[in-house]
This record gives C-alpha cells, sequence and structure tokens, in this order.
C-alpha cells in the first residue's frame, strides 16, 4: 500500500489565506491571527449569501484552466490585492509586505493554475500608499528570484495612485489634464525601471501590458477629448522606450480604435442590494448577463484588441469602508460556473480563441470577491457504511442554490489509526454513491472517508469517519 497523505492534512486549510481557528491543522507560520470570515450587511435580508469571506478550506488542486472550454490555449490572470495587513484596511490575518506571506500566496496561485498576477497597483506617487508599494515589490523580488516561474507579474494603475495628487475636483480641465499626464508619465516610467524590463514581467507578443482601473468619470471635470489626450500623451512617452507598453481598459460598452488603446478587460458589475437584484450575477441592471455578453460579442468583433475575459464568484462590498452596499449573491459556487460558462457561449465551437481571462479578484475580502480562501458550494457530505459497501450523501446548507455542476468527482479513502490515508477509489463520477470496499482494501480495521473534490476554486469536503472491519 501507498499512503497519500493523511487525514489531518486533507481536512486542513491548503489555501495561502489564513486559517479559521476551526481549521483541525492551525494556522499558517506567516498568520498572525486566524481568519474566521465575513459576513455580509445585517440589513440585508434575504442575502442568499450571508458570509461573502467564508473560512478558508482545503480547496480543489484542479487547475483553473479546467473551467474553460476544451482547447482552450490561454492565460489566466489573478489579480491582486496588495494592502492587507495595512492600518487603512480589514485584517484577514497576514501581512503582505511579509516576504512569506507574498511567497506563500505566489506558490498558492501557481498551484491554482495561475499564469500571471497583475497586483493593484497604487503608485509610487503617494506616500500615503507606501505600504501598497512595499507590498508589489515584496511580490515582484519573490518572482523575479524564481527562475523559470510559471508565473508573471504585472500592474494595473489603480486611479487612487492619482487620486492624492491629481484631485478630482476643485481644478480646472486643463490642470487636471496636464497633472494626470505628468502623473502617470512619472508612473510608467518607475514601472519601466524596477518591473518591465525583467523576464518575470507578463508580456504579450513580447510587449509588456499594464492595465488601468478607473475611468474618465473619476475626474468630471473633463471631457472625452481631454481624458483621450491624456493617454495619447502617455502612450507616446511610453513609444519611446526600447519596448513600448501595450494599456488595456476596463470594459464599458465598446472598445475602440483609439491609438493608446490595445484592449478591454471584463470586470464584476454588482447592483446594489435587493432580494431580486441579488442575482443579477453578468449586469448591474438587468437578469441577463448583458454585459458580459456584450464583452464577448465585441471582442469577436474587434480581434486585433486584447480580450481579458472574467471569472469570478460574486460580489459584496458590505466590509469595505466604502461600502455603497452592492451584492452579487454566490448561489453556493453557480456564480463561478455560470462566469465559465458564459465564455463557452462565445468562444471553442467558433474556432476562436480568448486569450487570456483574469480571476476577478483574487485576495480582495472587502468587497468579497476573493478566490484565494476557496468557493463554498454549501454542501456536505455523509458517510455510513453496510457490509462491505460504503454509501454516501450530500447533505446542504442551501437546497435552492447547492448544485452538483460545483463538483468534479469523489474519492473514497480508508485510514489507519494514526491517521495515514490510502486510496480505495478515486476520480468516482458525481452520480456515484457507494463504492464496494471487499477487494480494494486489505484485512485489517479502518477508517473509511469519502471526499467531495470540487470544481476548480471550490473547497473541498471531508465525510465523517465510518469504521471498516474486514
Amino acid at each position: 500500500m501507498v499512503p497519500i497523505g493523511t487525514v489531518l492534512a486533507q481536512v486542513s486549510n491548503s489555501s495561502s489565506l489564513c486559517s479559521s481557528s476551526k481549521d483541525p491543522g492551525g494556522n499558517h507560520p506567516y498568520c498572525s491571527a486566524f481568519f474566521n470570515g465575513f459576513k455580509t450587511n445585517p440589513n440585508n435580508l434575504g442575502a442568499q449569501t450571508p458570509t461573502p469571506n467564508s473560512p478558508a478550506g482545503h480547496v480543489s488542486n484542479l487547475s483553473i484552466k479546467q473551467l474553460m472550454y476544451p482547447g482552450w490555449n490561454g492565460r489566466v490572470i489573478c489579480h491582486y490585492m496588495p494592502w492587507f495587513g495595512s492600518n487603512n484596511h480589514k485584517a484577514v490575518g497576514y501581512n503582505e509586505n511579509s516576504a512569506a506571506t507574498v511567497a506563500a500566496q505566489a506558490s498558492f496561485m501557481i498551484a491554482e493554475g495561475c499564469d500571471v498576477t497583475t497586483v493593484d497597483y497604487y503608485g509610487s506617487l503617494d506616500p500615503s500608499k507606501a505600504f501598497n508599494l512595499a507590498t508589489t515589490n515584496a511580490m515582484f523580488s519573490d518572482l523575479n528570484s524564481r527562475a523559470g516561474s510559471p508565473l508573471k507579474f504585472a500592474v494595473a494603475e489603480d486611479k487612487g495612485a492619482l487620486k492624492g495628487v491629481c484631485p478630482t475636483s476643485g481644478k480646472t480641465s486643463t490642470w487636471t489634464v496636464t497633472c494626470l499626464q505628468n502623473s502617470l508619465i512619472k508612473e510608467m516610467d518607475y514601472i519601466k525601471a524596477h518591473y518591465t524590463n525583467s523576464p518575470a514581467y507578463w508580456r504579450d507578443a513580447g510587449v509588456p501590458v499594464v492595465a488601468y482601473f478607473g475611468g474618465i468619470s473619476d475626474w468630471p471635470v473633463l471631457s472625452t477629448t481631454e481624458w483621450d489626450s491624456v493617454w495619447a500623451a502617455v502612450k507616446a512617452h511610453t513609444d519611446t522606450y526600447a519596448v513600448p507598453f501595450k494599456f488595456v481598459f476596463q470594459y464599458g460598452g465598446k472598445f475602440t480604435n483609439n491609438s493608446w488603446d490595445n484592449g478591454r478587460y471584463a470586470w464584476a458589475q454588482p447592483p446594489g442590494f435587493g432580494t431580486t437584484q441579488q442575482f443579477w450575477w453578468g449586469s448591474r441592471s438587468n437578469p441577463t448577463p448583458i454585459y458580459l455578453d456584450s464583452f464577448y460579442s465585441n471582442a469577436l468583433n474587434n480581434p486585433s484588441q486584447l480580450a481579458i475575459g472574467a471569472l469570478y464568484k460574486a460580489f459584496d462590498d458590505s466590509n469595505a469602508s466604502w461600502s455603497a452596499n452592492r451584492v452579487v449573491a454566490q448561489q453556493c459556487g453557480q456564480v463561478l460556473m455560470d462566469t465559465a460558462s458564459e465564455i463557452r457561449k462565445y468562444y471553442g465551437s467558433s474556432g476562436a480563441q480568448l486569450p487570456y481571462v483574469q480571476l476577478v479578484t483574487w485576495n480582495d475580502y472587502e468587497e468579497g470577491t476573493a478566490l484565494e480562501g476557496g468557493v463554498d458550494n454549501c454542501y456536505a457530505v455523509n458517510a455510513s457504511m453496510l457490509g462491505n459497501l460504503v454509501t454516501w450523501s450530500l447533505a446542504t446548507t442551501d437546497p435552492t442554490y447547492a448544485s452538483p455542476k460545483t463538483i468534479h468527482h469523489f474519492n473514497v479513502y480508508f485510514a489507519d489509526s494514526n491517521g495515514t490515508l490510502y486510496s480505495a477509489g478515486a476520480n468516482l463520477p458525481v452520480t456515484a454513491n457507494s463504492l464496494d470496499l471487499s477487494q480494494v482494501v486489505p484485512p485489517g480495521t479502518w477508517s473509511v472517508y469519502v471526499e467531495m473534490v470540487g470544481q476548480p476554486l471550490i473547497i473541498n469536503r471531508m465525510s465523517n469517519a465510518v469504521t471498516y472491519i474486514h
């Protein structure tokens, strides 16, 4: 018999998020506190997902790429938030200025199938964002030190990097244009000097890619023409680099032919909370996913532009200091599956390829989009023995939304008195509910377990132990 692990390891937190106080495996050494999850706003009566950030679990080790359509040859981008551990944000147990923390996060991203980690970048200009910059540099240093690492580094310049130096009100449009141009050029020079010359930086067709999170609405004084002039100046500057940059922006309804615009990425579109609106997972204004439909159909019509699709579990900003009480229910992991199905509506069968898909997000706990700790599919597994036959059934905390489509397969294990695990049956189909152990388990007294293995990013669940005397 070849042991495949231990019971303790199989039921403990396998992610890089800090463990809950109830986790049998204890906490990670880089964590200073447990993370027991974040709940939704108590006024959100009828919320389908009362705990949008559930405690971390033993996350499915299936690659994120398996959520995509057959034959997909693209890359997975994991959008990363660098501020946890600072005094300005909610505590989740770890400090992202720590080299040990970012190393664990990077390793888990690799294990789950991420190809690029795009850091939500608050820049080098605003001293109040020094914590974020230190995390950004720590993540870059880690990935830069991993020779041949499959995980690349990138930045998404956040509007928050600019608002401290270019106020959103009280200035003329001319002043604002000049400020934004100069500030963004300084930021691009910093990014070039510190990141993009490294082989660790994400490149598309050999060209470094920089994303931007925000838009013209953040500076209401500006006209569309003035906003375009900001980015035209920035692009003209980066075009003087030995290797120019590509810029991608959040999708707002169209792709453009602007010389400075190289593509679009899709993003979550949460509506304000409502008992009905919380189920609008693909549009902030419609129960059908019209935003995502628009993105993918327009992406197909603009093949020269970079298109970055979106996978996400939900949204709930109840725990953000800037909360607008925007909520998309997780539906027990179904939304994650639905965002993947949305991509299959447009790609694969047509022969067209989506070059990138982005996890929205890897670790934004304040807006309830974090995937790092896994997604709860609302299931538990109950096992029992009848002679040589182990049988199992699923119990759920939400019979309306728990769905077998969030399950990939079942495993059956037997364990000795020391908790060492051995396989009795692997990759059993979702429709299976029993296994004859008489021919696969040697004589002795064993503890038998049934494991529900989730689809990528879903938390696995282990059954109760049942005794088998053979």
